[in-house]
């Protein structure tokens, strides 16, 4: 009998332990210092969270000053090795997919929002997207202004403007032929013009999701920058469509910098009511976003991911979204010509805001 209490007390203790080593190996865990980086350091009694951020030429480790400033001080550690784990991976390139953390820059499912024939999908509320269509359903109108937008291409390639059943249907059969997907858009023919020109904004927008259910979507509000066409706007007859350095806009880079709403207002003399309505109408745009289709992968607690949203705006202040890009480098691209200090402060700025 006495044996029996001895075993009986026996499994107790071993069971405890279990729970006690299970709950230290979360700790190390999920406070950062997995055993899979090593020997962690302590930072006022807890293990330091860790992580990791991936430089190269085109975002340096200035891109990221203010971001590491803030992990530093909050005690976590940058680890600088090779590893598979780390509390927080991030890189404006999406290169970390692979590495495990509990707080990643990646989400599942990120493409349906990048692929522009998924993007229709993902909508709320299409009040804020031209009319989109697959380009196998599209029923053409003679001499209807149209855009075919190919779906897996970006930097303004795999764009044609369509302003003729037979060219429709060639270009159709083309990409029906060669299993090509695209769509095709309404053309905003009342575009709002700065400087005469066709331009769009490019927007970083931020998905923040947790694994309790909770998403937020919200975008940097300073230092949205205005990409123009190349030359100014004027349209005189159908075949004025054609030319995509008038109607495509991002072609032009200056010494420049043209940021959102300031520059606007001052070479084009608009009132704060005009400017704030385009605001409002910019931000229930991208609030119509839908997220239920990203999720995070298995080891994330939480994920995040940021993307370029190209918008236009119309005459009327009216905001439509033309596509989201995986990677949202615009601004680095449109102040490049910039002098090498004001580039640096741009930059600084910049990001800075946006880490914010």
């Amino acid at each position: 009998m006495v044996l029996y209490i001895i075993f009986f007390i026996l499994v107790i203790l071993l069971a405890l332990l279990l729970i006690l080593a299970n709950d230290f190996a979360l700790n190390r865990l999920y406070n950062g210092g997995s055993t899979k980086v090593g020997n962690p350091q302590r930072v006022k009694g807890q293990y330091a969270r860790t992580y990791k951020i991936f430089y190269n030429n085109e975002y340096t480790r200035e891109t990221y000053q203010y971001l590491i400033n803030k992990l530093n001080s909050l005690g976590w550690k940058e680890i600088t090795h090779k590893t598979n784990y780390v509390d927080f991976a991030f890189s404006l390139l999406n290169n970390n997919r692979n590495i495990e953390a509990d707080l990643k820059y990646s989400i599942n499912g990120f493409k349906q929002l990048v692929e522009k024939d998924l993007l229709i999908k993902n909508m709320k509320n299409l009040k804020y997207m031209p009319h989109k269509e697959d380009i196998k359903d599209y029923k053409y109108i003679d001499g209807k202004i149209i855009i075919i937008k190919e779906a897996l291409v970006d930097k303004q390639n795999g764009i044609h403007i369509i302003v003729d059943k037979n060219e429709f249907i060639k270009l159709k059969n083309k990409f029906i032929s060669e299993n090509i997907r695209a769509i095709c858009s309404t053309y905003i023919n009342n575009p709002l013009l700065f400087r005469g020109k066709k331009f769009h904004l490019r927007i970083l927008i931020g998905i923040f999701l947790q694994k309790n259910g909770h998403s937020k979507i919200t975008y940097i509000k300073k230092y949205i920058p205005i990409a123009t066409a190349k030359l100014p706007f004027v349209i005189k007859s159908k075949e004025d469509y054609l030319d995509k350095d008038m109607n495509i806009s991002c072609g032009a880079i200056t010494n420049e910098i043209a940021i959102w709403p300031e520059s606007f207002q001052k070479y084009e003399n608009t009132s704060d009511l005009f400017i704030k309505k385009c605001n409002t109408s910019i931000h229930d745009a991208i609030h119509s976003i839908s997220l239920k289709n990203l999720s995070l992968y298995d080891e994330q607690n939480a994920g995040l991911f940021m993307y370029g949203a190209d918008l236009i705006l119309d005459n009327t202040g009216h905001a439509w979204i033309l596509e989201l890009n995986e990677r949202p480098g615009f601004f680095n691209a449109a102040i490049k010509n910039l002098p090498k200090n004001e580039k640096n402060k741009c930059i600084s700025d910049f990001y800075s805001e946006l880490f914010k």
